[in-house]
C-alpha cells in the first residue's frame, strides 16, 4: 500500500487530501461511533449537507462580474472529485482491513448481453458487450459500452475469463447465494 501511495502523482495527493480531512472532520462533528470509516451512507449525507449545494470558496472566473460569491455552486465535476477522494479513503480503509463495509461507489454493469454474428466465418462469432454506469468520468458525461471476443489463447480470452469467475464466485466458492433476476 505504501508503495502505490508513493507512486501516486503529486498531484492527486493535492486533490485527495484536502477533501478527505474534510470529510474526517464531518465526521467528527457529527461524532461518529466508528469515526472516519466511510460508508455509502456517509458518503451521501458529506455530499449532500457538505458539499453539494455550498458556494464556491473563490470566486471563479466564468462566473458574472455581478454575481455575489454567495449565489456560486460547485459543478458537478466538483461535487464527482469529492467522491473520488473519499472512496480512496475507503480502498485505503479496506486495504488496512479497517473498513468491512461494501463499496459507496460500486462499479456495477447495468448490462451484460451477447448476440450472434451471423456469416463471420467458419466459426460462430459471439461477442460479450457490457455497458457500465459507473466508471472514470468521461468528457460528454455518456454511458460507457464495450466488448470482447473469444480468443483461442486461454490466458486473454475474456468470454473465458467471466464463465471461470462466475463458476467460482457461484458455485465453487459458494459465500453468498445466486442472485434472484
Amino acid at each position: 500500500l505504501s508503495m502505490i501511495q508513493e507512486a501516486r502523482p503529486k498531484n492527486t495527493l493535492a486533490a485527495y487530501e484536502p477533501k478527505q480531512r474534510e470529510f474526517r472532520d464531518f465526521c467528527e462533528r457529527k461524532q461518529y461511533q466508528d469515526a472516519d470509516t466511510v460508508t455509502e451512507d456517509k458518503l451521501l449525507l458529506f455530499l449532500t449537507e457538505e458539499v453539494a449545494d455550498r458556494p464556491l470558496r473563490a470566486k471563479s472566473l466564468k462566473a458574472a462580474e455581478d454575481t455575489p460569491l454567495q449565489a456560486t455552486r460547485l459543478a458537478w465535476r466538483s461535487v464527482r472529485s469529492y467522491t473520488t477522494a473519499i472512496t480512496d479513503l475507503y480502498r485505503t480503509q479496506k486495504a488496512l482491513g479497517m473498513n468491512a463495509h461494501p463499496s459507496p461507489r460500486e462499479d456495477n454493469i447495468s448490462d451484460l448481453f451477447t448476440f450472434e454474428f451471423e456469416g463471420e466465418g467458419p466459426t460462430r462469432c459471439m461477442p460479450l458487450i457490457f455497458t457500465t454506469r459507473a466508471g472514470k468520468q468521461n468528457q460528454h458525461g455518456r454511458l460507457e459500452t464495450a466488448g470482447a471476443l473469444r480468443n483461442k489463447n486461454p490466458l486473454i480470452c475474456m468470454l473465458g475469463g467471466l464463465a471461470f469467475y462466475l463458476l467460482y464466485r457461484w458455485d465453487i466458492a459458494a459465500d453468498e447465494p445466486f442472485p434472484d433476476l
